[in-house]
């Protein structure tokens, strides 16, 4: 449900409040689609951004489109019923990180502020500090000041959306205590994604299913054991699949872990 979800407020990147290219109710529309933006997207119809804007719902239509036209988001349609099509939009942060780029360009003169850097689907505005404050420049060993650039973040929307899922699966005090522990948990799953060839919803079940049980929940308190190996130097990621396949816990004919040589 829409209005279940965790919500503490709206943050609107600078280059987006900026924009000549949007209106002012664009500018709010693309707020509210970016906190609807969960792992799988956000499936809000024009009924909710009706009551969100005291706007109709064809007029929500068309504002959805023009953002869509001017490529700041992505509409994608999926079976709902087999009869009806849901609608599914995403931030497009490739377009938007693109803009940040030519930004920064055009303001070279002047020191790099934390807003600069890009930012990624933001549930709230701690996530955003922490991704400018995480890839800042190592300072220059000469005496010569230089206008820093932006640094594009070396994690596709597709890692940070993921790491907010299974974020809720680790107790509090699990999580990453400080921007290079979670650095690292986001270059686990990158990793897990390009190099092992697992999708995104195979980590995550995997991780979940461990993480619900009585035995590996205590012996899996970080993301990155799933990349580690064991005494018989097999990767973790194996021994838990294994481990559910054989118990038969769960139903795996419709998950499909990839099992990969370690």
């Amino acid at each position: 449900m829409i209005n279940n979800r965790e919500f503490k407020g709206i943050w609107i990147p600078k280059e987006i409040w900026l924009s000549k290219e949007l209106n002012l109710t664009e500018k709010a529309f693309f707020a509210e689609i970016n906190s609807l933006n969960n792992i799988d997207g956000c499936f809000a119809n024009n009924n909710h951004f009706s009551n969100f804007s005291n706007l109709s719902k064809n007029r929500c239509s068309e504002i959805i489109q023009k953002l869509s036209d001017k490529k700041f988001i992505i509409i994608k349609y999926i079976d709902n019923d087999g009869y009806n099509k849901k609608r599914v939009i995403r931030i497009n942060h490739e377009f938007i990180h693109e803009i940040i780029k030519e930004e920064s360009c055009r303001d070279s003169d002047r020191p790099l502020r934390d807003s600069d850097y890009p930012v990624d689907n933001s549930i709230n505005e701690s996530r955003n500090k922490e991704h400018s404050n995480t890839f800042k420049h190592p300072k220059s060993n000469t005496n010569k000041k230089e206008p820093l650039k932006a640094t594009i973040l070396p994690f596709s929307d597709e890692v940070y959306n993921l790491y907010e899922g299974i974020e809720p699966l680790f107790n509090e005090e699990d999580l990453p205590k400080n921007k290079s522990a979670k650095h690292d948990w986001l270059k686990c799953l990158k990793l897990l994604i390009t190099k092992d060839g697992h999708t995104p919803e195979q980590v995550y079940r995997l991780t979940k299913l461990t993480r619900e049980d009585e035995f590996w929940r205590k012996n899996f308190q970080t993301i990155l054991k799933l990349r580690r190996l064991n005494k018989e130097k097999l990767m973790y990621w194996n021994v838990f699949a294994n481990q559910f396949k054989q118990s038969k816990k769960q139903n795996m004919t419709d998950i499909m872990f990839a099992i990969h040589n370690s």
